[in-house]
């Protein structure tokens, strides 16, 4: 019998029937039906139910040595004992009939011997156990016969430890006396009939081991009991030391600490350092990283268990991620699929549906199932990971498949950065979209920028940018005429990869238009918009920060816009790139006391890795604030933006950022983010040195006529459930001085302090800004703000 659902297994049984469950690594349902064929039956059926085709699936070639299965798939639900006799059986021998969800190493041959010699209808196969109310307790006189049965008595009616262990011999008349126009249960029906008829039934105690994997707790003591070997059945491969059940290959590096038992599927991988503590179990192709820790823990296959992270009690589906430094407590499930994100922790006894996220960070401290911000997304929709470790082709897949839904019809525009894993993403990314219909524009390899202004120069529907630093490689999805993702289309995105992407539609594939000279166009649109001449654009050097990879592509665009490139990594006189040598020496070092010849000092700057940014360092040398680079992207935007048209300002954005615009006489409008195509940062920068070369003044005189933003910030913690009521209790406290804003709330006071709270779209987190005259006063309302949020999340608590 192998129909049941297995509700107190979720979520590994979300998508997996009962019998599936593995239990070292082999399916619980693989160690019944060997029991049976050592037995020398030759032929089982199986009654299927719940994802039949899965069990079907898995045994398509036989259940063991000389067994033939046969299965009978119960168009609705007949009852265990409706199950059984709705098969064309017309049998002469007793008919064994087993409970597909429990796992023992009872003599089934005994079993049957004890069944003829009492002559009897019906034998229970009998189990003790510490609490009968789950079960069916039976009480039996000294011959074994049964004078009593009830099905999962109340504690009160506990007059037995003996019950029935789900096995059964019965004789082929017994179930004629099933009828077959209503479902029918062997515990809740029939045996209790037969009882009051008379018919003979008897219980047989096999002193074996039994254990039912009725819940999670019984799933994984199960694991453990055949590794400490507490019954006649072994683990699966080879035991190579006390206790130790390699099954195939494995790596074990030196280094590893193991205190049996333990058992290692085919492929694991255990790195240096890493330490496996009193019974674990690893699925095929589980990694396991140095630092990690795990204890009296069961893992499907190809899971992936971080630096520093630990396991502790918990079992998890396949693919499962617990990445650097998390921590997973006693009675804690994970589903397949499921990642617990960096630094995240998943208190004891909370489950986590397949497929869910705890953000980096979080507490997860109740069951996740539907979302709850459970999203692999950072806030503009980008997937950020390690190939191998973080993400499958699967989930890269997935995750085009869901981009390519929450896009509109038309287009989707292709590039990625040069060098590594980018450019075969790429090529994995362009033919996902097209299996699913969408035609592509492949750039190919280009810098950061390129990608989204090739999405608004073509007209398309949208983009994907793929980013890389070294083994990290991010995903950014780009929305029409190049916008972020926001709003609208980030919910698409989310609801699309919660839905598994997008279904693969019939028909052709979409076009692919390569279009290799998507960095020649998006340099002469740059090259138009500049105002000063080439001579000119040659003072001051920019010593810019990069990728080595992205290197050749940035001096392509320094020598056909006339910049002088200092080379990355060298010092301000050892070379530089982007036009002929003009024999006057090199720009000087990035001071603020001048360049070479008494030119100004070089411009520093970098462009972000995996994050379509960009930074620029003022005169100590340090980063601009955030707040100041918003200035000087604003500025840039009033001198180069075509007269009359509004310039965007970010809703979050200080207020002081509006000064910048009234000083330049232009109007501006604040955007949601999506609302808006974010600037490239080459053309910031290429705004930036020609703005500087038409002005003749460094960066520190343009820095030091900026309007002053006095501003504290600070990020707070906001759990999931806390969030709504929280908004809900500012917004009243503030009244008509409350405005929405990019998801969360800018607060005027009355003396005209702003206070901006932003929640971050997939972390339980919270980032507040206070804005006011000067930096103390700011800090005192920042504080203020913060004792409010602490007591609301307080009382909502």
């Amino acid at each position: 019998m192998a129909g049941g659902e297995g509700r107190r297994l979720r979520p590994l049984t979300c998508d997996r029937p009962k019998p599936l469950v593995p239990i070292c690594g082999k399916p619980l349902l693989t160690y019944i039906l060997e029991g049976v064929a050592a037995l020398g039956v030759q032929e089982a059926w199986l009654t299927l139910g719940y994802m039949a085709r899965a069990i079907a699936a898995e045994y398509e070639t036989g259940g063991g040595p000389g067994l033939r299965l046969r299965m009978e798939v119960e168009p609705e639900p007949r009852g265990t004992a409706g199950g059984v006799a709705a098969l064309p059986l017309a049998p002469e021998e007793p008919i064994l009939v087993l409970s597909g969800d429990a796992l023992t190493d009872f003599d089934l041959s005994a079993l049957l011997a004890f069944h003829r010699e009492r002559g009897s209808l019906v034998t229970l196969a009998l189990a003790r156990v510490p609490d009968p109310t789950p079960y069916g307790a039976v009480l039996t006189a000294p011959d074994g016969r049964v004078r009593r049965f009830l099905e999962k008595p109340t504690r009160a009616e506990c007059f037995t430890d003996l019950v029935s262990a789900g096995i059964y011999v019965l004789e082929p008349e017994v179930l004629r006396q099933v009828p077959r126009d209503r479902p029918f249960d062997f515990a809740r029906d029939l045996f209790p009939a037969l009882l009051a008829a008379g018919v003979p039934m008897y219980g047989w105690e096999a002193g074996g081991y039994w254990r039912d994997i009725g819940d999670l707790e019984a799933y994984l003591q199960a694991n453990l009991d055949l590794l400490e070997g507490r019954l006649r059945l072994r683990p699966p491969g080879r035991e190579v030391a006390p206790g130790l059940w390699l099954d195939g290959e494995v790596d074990l590096e030196a280094g590893v600490e193991i205190r049996g038992p333990a058992y290692l599927g085919p492929g694991c991988r255990v790195l240096r350092g890493a330490r496996l503590l009193e019974g674990v179990v690893l699925g095929a192709g589980s990694l396991v990283e140095p630092a990690a820790s795990l204890k009296r823990t069961v893992l499907g296959c190809r899971c992936r268990v971080g630096r520093r992270a630990e396991i502790r009690g918990a079992v998890a589906g396949d693919g499962v991620r617990v990445e650097a430094g998390a921590a997973v407590y006693h009675g804690a499930a994970l589903g397949t699929g499921a990642r617990v994100a960096r630094e995240a922790e998943v208190q004891p006894g909370v489950r986590i549906w397949p497929g869910r996220w705890v953000a980096p960070g979080a507490l997860a401290t109740r069951n996740l199932i539907w979302s709850g911000g459970g999203l692999p997304f950072a806030e503009d929709g980008s997937l950020e990971g390690r190939i191998g470790v973080d993400w499958t082709v699967e989930e890269l897949l997935r995750y085009a498949g869901a981009a390519a839904a929450a896009l509109p019809a038309g287009e989707v525009v292709v590039g990625a950065d040069p060098g590594g894993t980018a450019p075969l993403i790429r090529e994995l990314l362009v033919g996902g979209l097209r299996l699913l219909g969408r035609p592509v524009a492949d750039l190919g390899s280009v810098l950061p920028g390129v990608t989204a202004w090739a999405v608004g120069h073509r007209r398309a529907a949208g983009g994907l940018q793929i980013l890389r630093d070294g083994p990290v490689v991010r995903v950014l999805p780009l929305g029409p005429g190049g916008c972020p993702f926001g709003g609208g289309l980030l919910r698409k995105l989310e609801q699309a990869w919660r839905d598994q992407g997008a279904a693969l539609p019939p028909g052709e594939p979409g076009q692919v238009t390569p279009w290799p000279g998507a960095t020649g166009a998006y340099l002469a649109s740059l090259r138009a918009e500049l105002l000063s001449t080439p001579e000119e654009r040659r003072r001051p050097a920019l010593d810019l920060t990069t990728t080595p990879d992205r290197l050749p592509l940035l001096e392509e665009w320094a020598g056909a816009l006339g910049f002088r490139l200092l080379r990355p990594g060298r010092g301000a006189g050892d070379g530089e790139a982007g036009g002929p040598d003009t024999g006057d020496g090199a720009a000087g070092g990035p001071d603020a006391g001048g360049g070479a010849a008494g030119g100004p000092a070089p411009v520093r700057a970098g462009i972000g890795a995996l994050h379509p940014g960009w930074w620029l360092a003022g005169p100590t040398g340090e980063p601009l604030p955030e707040e100041v680079l918003q200035s000087v992207e604003l500025l840039l935007a009033c001198r180069y933006l075509p007269a009359g048209e509004p310039v965007p300002i970010p809703a979050a954005a200080p207020v002081a950022l509006e000064a910048v615009c009234a000083g330049w006489g232009r109007r501006w409008r604040r955007v949601e983010p999506g609302e808006a195509p974010a600037e490239e940062p080459l053309r910031l920068l290429s705004r930036l040195l020609d703005h500087l070369a038409l002005s003749g003044y460094g960066l520190a005189e343009l820095l030091a006529g900026l309007p002053p933003v006095r501003l504290a910030r600070a990020t707070v913690a906001l759990p999931w459930e806390s969030r709504p009521r929280l908004l809900r209790a500012l917004a009243e406290a503030f009244g008509d001085g409350a405005q929405p804003i990019a998801g969360g709330l800018r607060l005027t006071a009355p003396d005209g302090c702003t206070l901006t709270v932003l929640p971050v779209p997939h972390q339980p987190l919270c980032r507040i800004y206070a804005e006011a005259a000067d930096r103390r006063r700011a800090e005192e309302e920042m504080g203020r703000l913060r004792q409010i949020l602490g007591g609301l999340g307080r009382e909502a608590q």
